[in-house]
């Protein structure tokens, strides 16, 4: 839409120009050009910024998202638990209720990955984190 409306400024300004061409021009008659040229370069103005701000909204959502996700498990990692305990104890708090915490702790992990490699303790950290991701699948 914005493109749009700078052809539309642009182009007035040089359908002026050419018809005014070879017309005397007092000094009052150039408002119309400059108002349709700064007008163009006012919409190229704002339509950049537009695009400019939109990709950088989204870049700084993918890099919250990635802030807060582990990448081998997909799914939350200790920063956003330790940002939504503090948030879950205050609402606990504030209203008097009780709040109740699940942990789970992988005994003797080290051995898994020590007898059979780093890659084959990867796939059983993405086993276990499956069920959390909705990518649970039958392997």
């Amino acid at each position: 839409m914005l493109s749009m409306l700078v052809l539309f400024f642009f182009a007035g300004f040089v359908v002026y120009v050419v018809a005014q061409w070879n017309v005397y021009l007092d000094a009052s008659d150039l408002i119309v050009p400059f108002v349709f040229f700064f007008g163009a370069i006012f919409a190229l103005l704002t339509s950049s910024l537009a695009v400019q701000t939109a990709r950088d909204l989204l870049r700084i959502s993918t890099l919250e998202q990635e802030n807060i996700t582990d990448p081998l498990m997909e799914i939350h990692n200790r920063r956003h638990f330790d940002r939504r305990l503090t948030e879950e104890m205050n609402r606990a708090h504030r209203y008097a209720s009780p709040l109740a915490l699940f942990m789970i702790d992988i005994d003797h992990f080290k051995k898994v990955n020590d007898a059979y490699g780093h890659d084959a303790g990867d796939q059983v950290l993405k086993k276990i984190g499956a069920p959390f991701t909705g990518s649970c699948t039958s392997n």
